[in-house]
């Protein structure tokens, strides 16, 4: 119980930096609902591209600086992968790249070792990079909600409440969309 109360004052007690944290939380949680709708993958990955442009502000501002530092490296990994998938969004991302990719991150997130909970955003990133480096746009969004899962705990821990709301706003509209996908190949199938 005490716990609790604890994590309710440190809500109650938040810094104008931490409110504006939650306010940049409010545009990427429009974007995120707009992208669980996505029916490319290149579409899918230049959203998350703005997003996580504005989520590094938003980990900076609530000093959660591993996150803030990887979420920035996926700019980087977002733009490579737009690259590639732009001309055809068939085209296979080499394995190099998502290594190099992932050494970058395991790196990153180990010389900012704040806590344990600093590596929930390095899972979530590794996590999610896999999905986006798959073909598949459904196997991209069911490693999104398994990131999603490791961004949730972080979120907890740093008081990124908007961020825990963005997340299920987001992961909400991705299991829509799986909902309806579903429903479409039902309806193919018994035609």
């Amino acid at each position: 119980m005490g716990i609790m109360i604890e994590y309710w004052q440190r809500i109650i007690s938040m810094t104008p930096q931490q409110l504006l944290a939650q306010g940049i939380v409010v545009i990427i949680m429009l974007l995120t609902a707009w992208n669980g709708q996505a029916k490319k993958q290149n579409n899918f990955i230049l959203i998350i591209l703005i997003v996580n442009i504005l989520n590094v502000v938003q980990y900076a501002l609530l000093s959660a600086h591993t996150a803030s530092l990887v979420t920035g490296l996926c700019i980087f990994r977002n733009i490579t992968f737009f690259i590639y998938k732009r001309k055809d969004e068939n085209k296979d991302i080499p394995l190099w790249i998502l290594l190099i990719f992932f050494a970058t991150i395991i790196i990153a997130s180990i010389l900012t070792w704040e806590s344990w909970i600093s590596m929930t955003a390095m899972f979530g990133i590794l996590t999610f990079s896999y999905g986006i480096w798959q073909k598949d746009i459904k196997i991209t969004k069911v490693m999104s909600i398994v990131s999603d899962a490791c961004w949730i705990i972080h979120g907890i821990y740093y008081l990124a409440i908007m961020d825990i709301v963005k997340i299920i706003i987001g992961t909400s509209s991705m299991l829509i969309w799986f909902f309806r996908e579903s429903k479409k190949e039902k309806i193919k199938t018994s035609n």
